[in-house]
């Protein structure tokens, strides 16, 4: 089965920007969306999964950053970056603060810089991902581990002095813990 594409959706009310945004990102591994307007971004994120969402600080009805805090509550794995060409101090701590926006581009934005930024967040967006699967797995893991503990008692024990040894001081060891260094490893990429 082949994976699905990630999607990416461009919010902005220029038209022209939207249309070179699509025109350079048109030979890219992913699918790109636009919207003119807030109410089309919603429309969009209530239809379809969306990995990142790109987002222009002044538009019509609410800012950028209110939209981003809002996708955060409402979508929190799907990223947010803001593109913007005005932004107030304010504005940014907002979109930082609130929106916690993977990156914070100013326009005008080259392309390259553009393209660069979407690659690194869907590929953050697929690291963690991954390591949210892996956690479930091994969460599910463990609940069998359990259970074949409590209906054969000692079992699991008798498989640990099996393997060999490994002593760590330092750090907690436990899967869960490992899996939540690696997950704070990733959010600071």
């Amino acid at each position: 089965m082949k994976p699905m594409k990630q999607t990416v959706l461009f919010v902005d009310d220029d038209p022209n920007l939207l249309a070179a945004i699509g025109r350079t990102m048109r030979h890219e591994p992913f699918r790109v969306l636009s919207a003119e307007t807030i109410e089309l971004a919603r429309t969009a994120m209530a239809a379809e999964r969306i990995d990142l969402v790109v987002c222009d600080e002044h538009l019509p009805g609410t800012s950028g950053s209110e939209f981003l805090s809002e996708i955060r509550q409402s979508h929190p794995s799907t990223l947010r970056v803001m593109l913007t060409g005005q932004a107030t101090l304010g504005a940014v701590v907002h979109a930082i603060n609130g929106g916690e926006v993977f990156r914070f581009l100013l326009k005008p934005c080259g392309n390259g810089e553009l393209v660069e930024t979407v690659r690194h967040a869907l590929a953050h967006k697929l690291l963690m991902d991954n390591c949210r699967q892996a956690l479930r797995m091994l969460k599910r893991q463990n609940r069998i581990l359990q259970d074949l503990e409590t209906q054969h008692p000692g079992i699991t024990r008798r498989a640990q002095d099996l393997a060999p040894v490994m002593e760590d001081d330092a750090s907690d060891s436990s899967p869960e813990a490992l899996l939540g260094e690696m997950t704070a490893e990733l959010d600071g990429l």
